[in-house]
């Protein structure tokens, strides 16, 4: 029952921001290539792909810790001592929350188009979003880029 509010809700939520629409387009994929993004581009897509790595790995395998988020996290901790959520209110959108239910919805939208888990598997989704990920934390840790923070 506390499952099925909460699921509720989230969906409320995500097709209230998918009607007022107006804040940033969250996709999975990059705008441009990934060899070309840098600095704030290349931090905001880490960002946004481990948390939606993380949520693929809920839905579809039935992981619920979220491992890919925890290492941005840390890793910005690292570098910038900005958390994960400090760096999404700064950079992304105001409210973390929002972002990130905007991002599970979009993905969860993709994989029920593309058929369900198995299929987005078959598919190459999770193969792309997992080297996608590996291959922005690489840029990350190696990246002079250092956050402004107002």
């Amino acid at each position: 029952m506390h499952r099925v509010s909460w699921y509720k809700r989230d969906l409320v939520i995500g097709i209230l921001l998918g009607i007022i629409g107006g804040f940033c387009s969250f996709s999975i994929s990059a705008a441009e290539p990934l060899e070309n993004l840098d600095g704030e581009l290349l931090h905001t897509q880490l960002v946004k792909t481990a948390i939606t790595y993380d949520y693929f790995n809920q839905r579809c395998r039935g992981v619920r810790a979220s491992t890919n988020a925890s290492a941005v996290n840390r890793l910005l901790i690292q570098k910038y001592r900005l958390t994960l959520n400090n760096f999404i209110k700064q950079y992304i959108a105001s409210d973390a929350e929002k972002v990130q239910i905007q991002l599970k919805n979009d993905l969860y939208r993709q994989i029920a188009d593309l058929d369900g888990c198995q299929s987005a598997r078959d598919k190459g989704l999770e193969s792309s979003i997992k080297s996608d990920y590996r291959q922005l934390f690489e840029k990350v840790e190696d990246s002079s880029w250092f956050p402004v923070m107002d």
